[in-house]
């Protein structure tokens, strides 16, 4: 077992999973998987933004404030691809587009929350 590091800064791969609307199979999922570069948030910054969220007004602000919550803890990726099959970069305009699916921002959160709790992936 490794001795615990105390760094002002963590940032580390992790696993995530996505479920997209299978195309061929109505009511069906594709799973489809990515790495991840994960920035932990700190707890007095989790706060701070926690509390800046409760103060929104409009469900476009709250949308808004997520994606920045997302943007803070998402430095990179590996593994995504395009429809072609090429590799697509991290970049701010990849991620603004991805960020528009609903399954890509649920497969991100679920993955940083496992992260966050030590919850390592299981399955295939």
């Amino acid at each position: 077992m490794a001795q615990f590091v105390l760094a002002e800064t963590y940032r580390y791969p992790w696993p995530v999973t996505v479920h997209v609307p299978d195309p061929a199979k109505a009511g069906a999922t594709i799973e489809q998987t990515f790495e991840a570069l994960f920035e932990a948030v700190s707890l007095d910054e989790a706060e701070a933004m926690n509390a800046d969220y409760l103060a929104l007004k409009t469900d476009a602000e709250r949308s808004a404030h997520q994606h920045d919550f997302l943007k803070r803890a998402l430095k990179g990726w590996s593994g995504v691809q395009g429809p072609g099959g090429a590799e697509v970069p991290f970049t701010d305009e990849t991620f603004a587009t991805a960020l528009q699916h609903a399954w890509f921002r649920q497969g991100v959160y679920r993955a940083y929350s496992q992260s966050l709790s030590g919850e390592a992936r299981t399955g295939n």
